[in-house]
């Protein structure tokens, strides 16, 4: 097991040595990217101070850190960092360092589970292919763990959205038929949904200051559209897209949007009402029905037992 021990740590040192190598001669940064980090790390701790953080940005500020330094030593491949950045739009996380912070997170916590595996071996004295499995398998299961969250944390940001756009899209009609504009109407709709819907008060908000910031609408709702995979956002940025290129009424085109996700969000609840009862087959024949047979069944199976055997005691 010593010699298990030593040559997992010395894989673990070789490993931390090519990829600070592979960081010196191949990760060399652009200054444009350097002044753009520093500027968004300002505006960052700035927030931070005045009580109003990033969204997404909920992890502890040292735990970010050390993760941040740490993927300093790591080089991420393009392909894998873009499809990660993706993933992580999807999941409201919006920091421009989370492609790399989360590929450090997958390294340490492998490195952290494989250690675990490599006592949970030496502790079972087990030979040296069990303990190679072992490591392998908890090294694997501490990578990949980070992105079974990801998901998780994607599918429920999906499932806000669905359920909070169809108030969304009433509150737009409202502010629409006031006479307010699009910009105007995103902005105090996103204000309105903090607290009732945020995932919808998010994607709100990043609309209107991509376009404060010189972004043009398309090109901000097709943003949209790509950070939220979702079929009813698909369908309501390619409506205002269409209403604003055609330049037909705004407001009946929310309403009748807005009374389309209404219909369509009666007829998942529905459908999930209809499932009720398939779902309820099974604990109520594995769990109910047998306690019921217990308190229904069980006083006459007692004195049907007692009766018998009084019976059997009494014959000559």
């Amino acid at each position: 097991m010593n010699i298990i021990f030593a040559v997992a740590l010395g894989v673990f040192g070789v490993t931390l040595c090519i990829g600070y190598l592979l960081n010196l001669f191949f990760a060399r940064k652009n200054p444009a990217v350097q002044r753009l980090h520093k500027f968004v790390t300002e505006d960052h701790e700035k927030r931070q101070k005045q009580g109003n953080p990033i969204p997404g940005g909920r992890i502890r500020p040292t735990l970010v850190k050390v993760l941040q330094s740490m993927s300093e030593l790591m080089p991420v491949r393009e392909q894998y960092a873009s499809g990660l950045r993706l993933s992580l739009l999807q999941a409201g996380i919006l920091r421009n360092d989370a492609a790399k912070t989360f590929a450090s997170t997958q390294v340490v916590l492998a490195g952290i589970l494989s250690v675990l595996g490599l006592f949970m071996a030496f502790s079972m004295n087990r030979g040296l292919f069990a303990s190679l499995m072992f490591i392998c398998g908890f090294a694997l299961f501490g990578y990949y763990l980070p992105m079974i969250w990801l998901r998780g944390r994607i599918g429920s940001r999906k499932k806000q959205i669905i359920c909070g756009l169809p108030d969304a899209l009433d509150l737009m009609v409202v502010c629409v038929e006031a006479g307010l504009g699009l910009n105007a109407t995103l902005l105090r709709v996103g204000q309105e949904l903090s607290r009732h819907c945020p995932a919808v008060s998010e994607e709100l908000l990043l609309v209107n200051r991509e376009m404060r910031t010189g972004i043009s609408r398309h090109d901000a709702l097709r943003h949209l559209s790509q950070r939220n995979p979702v079929d009813d956002v698909q369908s309501f940025v390619a409506v205002l897209i269409q209403t604003d290129k055609l330049g037909s009424s705004m407001s009946r085109t929310l309403r009748t949007q807005s009374d389309s996700l209404r219909t369509k969000r009666r007829q998942r609840a529905e459908e999930s009402a209809a499932k009720t009862s398939i779902k309820l087959l099974f604990p109520l024949v594995f769990f109910i029905l047998p306690s019921l047979f217990v308190v229904l069944l069980g006083s006459g199976i007692i004195q049907a037992i007692k009766a018998f055997s009084g019976a059997g005691t009494s014959l000559p």
